[in-house]
């Protein structure tokens, strides 16, 4: 889908110096191929890079996401990094050399490890429907489930489009960015950054005057999207488009 290859590489302009895209379980490189004939600086790795590969793909996993400074300054791309019904044949046959399912998902390890600002994620999600198929649903056969909660945790999506698919599949592309997290106490009514009237909590006239005192002092951390990146909502299936009039 020359769209989809287009959004990739527009992903990858949003680093900060230059269009870079880093992306982990890459196979055969096919993506990194395509978006690479767009001007993107791309390096593609694979735990086991096959023989035959459309580009240059470097042997490696997500530890080379801590290792390689410059990864900070790229985009992550991940497509299908878990392929979940080969990782559940594998554990089925697992022969008990350590790598069967003790073993962190591709997709949760290269999120924990990199320390960019954008996330490009292609394959079956929870968020745009997950999966067709039973046995994976409700997260799809793309990406590990505690994946997704850690994405969602320390990224907003932006973007979510279809992608050119089989019937029985599901797939997307979508687009993250990190979320910055402000910290601040109910008991402050100012905000540090802009001087403006914070609200009080529901409950706080109810409170005993202890309890009070102790909410007053907790710390609570807020996701700050900024609104040029929510995502409106007010989308319907094609037969229920009436009730959006």
């Amino acid at each position: 889908d020359g769209r989809a290859v287009r959004i990739v590489a527009a992903a990858a302009a949003l680093a900060p110096d230059r269009p870079r895209l880093v992306e982990m379980g890459a196979g055969k490189g096919y993506w990194a191929s395509l978006v690479r004939e767009h001007g993107v600086a791309v390096r593609a790795y694979d735990a086991k890079p096959p023989r035959t590969t459309f580009c240059a793909v470097r042997r490696g996993g997500p530890d080379v996401l801590a290792r390689d400074a410059s990864s900070r300054l790229s985009t992550l791309f991940l497509c299908y990094p878990d392929d979940t019904a080969a990782a559940d044949a594998a554990s089925d046959d697992d022969d008990g050399d350590g790598d069967g399912e003790d073993a962190v998902p591709c997709s949760l390890a290269s999120l924990e490890a990199f320390a960019g600002a954008t996330v490009v994620a292609a394959g079956e999600l929870f968020i745009a429907g997950g999966a067709l198929h039973r046995a994976s649903a409700p997260w799809g056969r793309s990406f590990d489930s505690a994946a997704q909660v850690r994405l969602a945790e320390l990224f907003h999506v932006v973007l979510v489009v279809d992608l050119p698919r089989w019937p029985v599949a599901k797939d997307v592309l979508t687009v993250w960015r990190r979320t910055r997290v402000c910290r601040w106490r109910w008991g402050d009514r100012t905000s540090p950054q802009s001087g403006e009237e914070r609200g009080s909590p529901p409950s706080e006239a109810a409170l005993p005057e202890e309890e009070e005192e102790e909410e007053d002092d907790a710390e609570e951390a807020w996701a700050d999207i900024p609104p040029h990146e929510s995502l409106s909502y007010a989308v319907a299936a094609p037969a229920f488009q009436h009730l959006l009039l």
